[in-house]
């Protein structure tokens, strides 16, 4: 559902507009009202709606200087669809101008107001797609530990919702996709933000004020009833929003270590940092061991790096003193890390896992030789995993750009082209940069003006609201930005050149 707020100072208006309108047939429910713009920036604030339906002539401050300011200190602003009196042309040219996406006139008129607010759930819902996407790349960036300004940014825009930022992650293993955001989603409620990020791996953020104590009682009782999925969840952490991708990256730090906890205790279908903290001092011990170091390398493609962090995994694993199931354990922990890091990069070695496993299997029964064999085996899976990625990343690389360029007018998203390439959405994201040195997104916007600079040029009587659409965009006051920022001219400007 997309939160409205109501905001007018005539009583009646508002109670016609709760009498007129079907906001949850519509996609909406109200969030609030407020009769003056004083009370409405505090409401707005503090539901952070998607839309404000708002009346332009009130007392002391207008609506168009609450939807100015409401603009200028939020990150998120809420769109607008403005109200008046008056069927005044220029009101209306300044309200679009301004960002709002609609503009209703009084007495109101249900089929009018209807209008308005179809137009605008569809343009929402876009933009929700939108901030989805921006989700996901700030959550690939953390996950590749790509932390410069522009990320840590990124993380704060796509997280952050106010000067402390709360933040805890779920990660879901299963197969249904549908099941495990559905699940996730539940559990989380209001500002949680569930994903699919690899090949059976689904992610929930939770950043608002959460999670209070019921947050894991909820995430326990849900697995509980459903044993398809094994759910693991950090600790919550709380930061300043500036710090928001360091925090998001603790969490997933404790989602890491999740990990060998559960593969000590498969027939859990809840795992949280307070429960694995009462395990059994051995696996405790080996929390420690440096698959992190073995992931980071094979990321940077570092065959050196990545063989001397399996080094030293073998060499304190074999100093630990620990028996030979949670030796295995380990080693199951390796084998997940390695083939992770290969999915992600479509890199395909299924064979060298399969054997490795085999060995890592005979490791219950522990010895020098077959420590010795586990290791080999483990090099060679880095090695193919690295090789591989490099033979095949540059001709998927170009496939992945002709093919956002062939589908740039359509609704086009990484978990597409993750689902057209068989690749995470993650791998997606960094051939898309290796190849262009850009953004998904920013490749996506720069074709998607090309296109509509091409239909301008070649249709000289197409209507913009029409190239908007054709070039594959539902939101025109986000169109038009985007080609002026690109082009340096507005659309209409530049269509002067064909028409002049």
């Amino acid at each position: 559902m997309l939160k409205v707020v109501l905001v007018d100072d005539e009583p009646s208006v508002l109670e016609g507009l709760r009498i007129f309108v079907d906001w949850n047939d519509l996609g909406f429910e109200v969030a609030g009202e407020a009769s003056d713009s004083e009370s409405a920036y505090a409401l707005i604030l503090d539901k952070r709606p998607n839309l404000v339906v708002c009346d332009i002539r009130m007392p002391s401050v207008s609506g168009f200087e609450l939807m100015k300011k409401v603009q200028a200190t939020m990150e998120d602003a809420p769109r607008f669809i403005m109200i008046s009196g008056y069927c005044d042309f220029q009101w209306a040219q300044r309200a679009l101008h301004m960002g709002a996406l609609g503009y209703i006139t009084k007495p109101l008129d249900a089929g009018d107001i209807k209008d308005e607010l179809e137009n605008a759930a569809a343009l929402l819902s876009r933009s929700s797609v939108l901030d989805e996407e921006r989700r996901v790349g700030a959550f690939n960036d953390i996950l590749d530990g790509n932390r410069d300004q522009e990320s840590e940014a990124s993380a704060r825009a796509a997280f952050g919702s106010g000067p402390i930022f709360r933040v805890a992650i779920l990660e879901a293993l299963g197969e249904n996709e549908e099941g495990a955001l559905s699940i996730l989603q539940e559990i989380g409620g209001e500002g949680s933000f569930a994903f699919g990020f690899g090949i059976g791996e689904f992610a929930l953020v939770s950043s608002v004020a959460l999670p209070d104590s019921g947050f894991y009682r909820r995430a326990e009782s849900s697995m509980a009833k459903n044993r398809k999925f094994c759910l693991l969840a950090s600790n919550e952490i709380e930061a300043k929003s500036e710090n928001a991708f360091e925090a998001i990256s603790e969490c997933l730090a404790q989602i890491d270590k999740l990990q060998l906890w559960r593969l000590a205790h498969p027939a859990e279908t809840f795992v949280s940092m307070e429960k694995a903290a009462k395990t059994d001092p051995p696996v405790s011990k080996v929390f420690e061991l440096p698959y992190s170091r073995i992931a980071d390398a094979l990321k940077d493609q570092d065959i050196k790096e990545a063989g001397a962090a399996v080094e030293e995994l073998f060499d304190m694993l074999n100093q630990s003193g620990v028996d030979a199931s949670v030796y295995y354990i380990c080693l199951c922990r390796l084998a997940d890390v390695i083939a992770r890091k290969a999915r992600q990069a479509g890199a395909d070695i299924g064979e060298a896992l399969g054997e490795f496993m085999r060995e890592a299997s005979g490791a219950r029964r522990l010895s020098l030789g077959k420590a010795l064999q586990c290791r080999k085996k483990a090099l060679a899976m880095c090695q193919l995993a690295i090789e591989r990625k490099n033979d095949d990343a540059e001709r998927v690389a170009e496939e992945i750009v002709e093919y956002i360029k062939a589908n740039r007018n359509k609704s086009l998203s990484l978990q597409n082209i993750s689902d057209a390439f068989s690749i995470s959405p993650q791998a997606a994201s960094r051939m898309v940069k290796k190849a262009t040195g850009k953004k998904f997104n920013d490749v996506l916007n720069a074709q998607r003006i090309e296109c509509a600079k091409q239909l301008i040029a070649g249709n000289a009587n197409m209507k913009i609201a029409a190239v908007c659409e054709a070039s594959g965009y539902s939101d025109y006051v986000y169109f038009t930005s985007k080609f002026k920022e690109l082009t340096g001219v507005s659309p209409s400007e530049y269509k002067r050149k064909f028409t002049s």
